[in-house]
């Protein structure tokens, strides 16, 4: 009996910290359902040993009590799946949603530093400052014109609303840094011809 009590006060602790992160976290659909699953499980766990605990109860008082405890968890458990539930059914939640995007051409960028500049122009224009276009709809336009480097850079980021000014903020440091980094060198390079000209034609004139 005492090792049953104790496996039951373990499982109300887990069902406390399951609780405490589906409240803490910023929930996508495949973090739900792992927490869901865990529902699950936990609820099995406590009939499970409810059920073997209630078959060693000699008195009534103590059947109550042990009941008491147990109706108590399994109603915490089981606002637990219907939150869980609700938000996994909800389509507006879901990373995974479909959301029908207003047709606009998009030109791709593939990380290469030379095309940023142009890119970010033109997404501006058309998706990141138009208002009628919502963040999850911007984050899709987005994704939808990344490729190779450029894609990978953002893959670990779901797609969800509050991600895309995540990702556009670290597509912009990213390459907004390179194409500074090649505009400068660039610009030491013709600075060093220019000037290599100018001493060759000196070195003309005077000879």
């Amino acid at each position: 009996m005492k090792s049953l009590k104790k496996k039951r006060s373990y499982i109300k602790g887990r069902v406390t910290k399951l609780e405490n992160k589906v409240n803490a976290s910023d929930l996508d659909k495949e973090l739900a359902k792992t927490f869901l699953k865990s529902a699950n499980s936990l609820e099995d766990d406590l009939i499970s040993v409810e059920n073997s605990i209630l078959e060693l109860c000699e008195e009534e008082q103590e059947v109550e009590e042990f009941e008491n405890y147990y109706d108590e968890v399994l109603l915490t458990i089981q606002h637990l799946t219907a939150k869980i539930n609700k938000f996994i059914n909800s389509p507006d939640n879901s990373m995974h949603s479909v959301v029908q995007l207003p047709t606009i051409k998009l030109p791709t960028f593939n990380g290469q530093v030379d095309q940023w500049s142009s890119f970010k122009d033109m997404f501006e224009g058309l998706v990141h400052n138009n208002n009628a276009l919502s963040s999850i709809q911007k984050f899709q336009y987005l994704k939808t014109s990344l490729v190779q480097d450029a894609a990978e850079l953002i893959q670990h980021l779901h797609l969800r609303a509050d991600n895309y000014v995540i990702a556009w903020n670290l597509l912009c440091e990213n390459f907004s840094n390179r194409y500074s980094t090649v505009n400068h060198h660039l610009k030491n390079i013709v600075e060093v011809e220019y000037s290599s000209s100018k001493l060759c034609l000196a070195s003309q004139l005077c000879s």
